[in-house]
């Protein structure tokens, strides 16, 4: 009897580390994600070949400083979660991608690319109904989204975007 009791204990230690790995595999999945998303949106803001058909200039200096610094701060918070994601606030992550969103001095192929962002946090359930501040962080998506500006330059583009 003392050796099923221990096949048991084993048995139950080893599903909890398989819960284990299998909890720290999707919270590093979601913090790859995230990054692949923040620099999908900083490489078309960056993109070179939009200078020279659009006249915009091609450095992402010349666009709004917030803007950028909103995504790198979150590119630096991504591999450094200090709890699992679904317990951060949504704002942190979500803010970044609604300020290229909401911004006009983008491209309107860089607001694309955050809007999938944000539907792409959405459909992965990086926060859910028991998230801290996940009502704000609806609020803010809506808000976000319908206040959502486009520069004038590229009327294919811009209808791509009000298309998504």
């Amino acid at each position: 009897m003392h050796a099923m009791e221990k096949e048991d204990d084993f048995m139950h230690d080893d599903g909890s580390k398989k819960e284990t790995r299998k909890f720290k595999r999707r919270q590093m999945g979601l913090s790859c994600m995230l990054n692949t998303e923040v620099g999908a949106v900083l490489a078309v803001i960056r993109r070179p070949e939009l200078s020279p058909l659009y006249n915009i200039p091609s450095s992402e200096d010349s666009y709004d400083s917030s803007v950028i610094s909103s995504l790198r701060s979150l590119r630096s918070l991504i591999f450094n979660p200090q709890q699992e994601w679904r317990t951060i606030d949504p704002s942190i992550y979500l803010a970044p991608f609604l300020d290229v969103i909401q911004s006009d001095d983008v491209p309107a192929a860089a607001t694309g690319v955050a809007l999938s962002s944000v539907l792409k946090i959405l459909k992965f359930e990086v926060f859910d109904d028991k998230s801290p501040g996940v009502r704000e962080g609806m609020e803010s998506i809506v808000s976000g989204i319908t206040s959502c500006r486009l520069e004038k330059t590229d009327p294919a583009s811009e209808d791509a975007v009000m298309m998504k």
